[in-house]
């Protein structure tokens, strides 16, 4: 009796540490929703994501005939585009733990037969990737930053400042666990295992 007690009082506190450890979490980080016609232009709020008003950003099938005839999705059937100077496509995400670092992970490409893309990605005013140009061959390139929380709530923001008429990609965006965390989840399960 005493041992499954133990074990209800160890499962409990890893899932309290576990919901801590996954509490910054992204939503529709590949912009799966809404369902794209072709390059679906999109301003507002629409699906966790905010689109800045502007010409033509949003989101867009995967292999799309007009703007994209060779690309897949990096996750699932679609991803967002951000088509001219200034338009750019961002979600306030919850849950972070101050002082805790998380990996941000993302995939971008860019339009093939348009000078380069160009993207800037910042959290909130500071920025974790400086404007880069993205390269134009309609390839995926997964990239990352480490950012470290100061508060629980934090905007992240895809900023395109490339050309006039060039078209940059992105897709697969995801928030990684603070790592400290998940290797306190693991010795408290071992220091369970270890005892029993």
């Amino acid at each position: 009796m005493k041992m499954k007690i133990k074990f209800i009082v160890v499962m409990t506190a890893i899932a309290m540490i576990s919901s801590q450890a996954f509490a910054a979490t992204l939503l529709n980080g590949g912009f799966e929703a809404p369902d794209a016609v072709g390059a679906t232009a999109l301003e507002g709020t629409h699906d966790n994501w905010d689109y800045n008003v502007g010409f033509q950003n949003g989101v867009i099938d995967q292999n799309n005939a007009t703007f994209c005839p060779s690309l897949a999705a990096a996750e699932g059937d679609q991803f967002a585009y951000l088509w001219v100077p200034g338009n750019e496509v961002a979600q306030t995400v919850s849950g972070f733990i101050i002082g805790n670092t998380y990996p941000i992970v993302w995939s971008e490409a860019a339009r093939a037969i348009t000078p380069p893309g160009n993207l800037w990605v910042l959290m909130d005013a500071e920025t974790l990737l400086a404007s880069h140009a993205v390269p134009n061959d309609e390839t995926w390139r997964q990239q990352s930053v480490e950012f470290t929380a100061t508060a629980t709530s934090h905007r992240l923001r895809f900023h395109h400042a490339g050309d006039w008429d060039t078209m940059t990609f992105v897709d697969d965006v995801h928030i990684v666990p603070e790592p400290a965390t998940l290797g306190l989840l693991a010795l408290v399960g071992l220091a369970f295992l270890r005892r029993k």
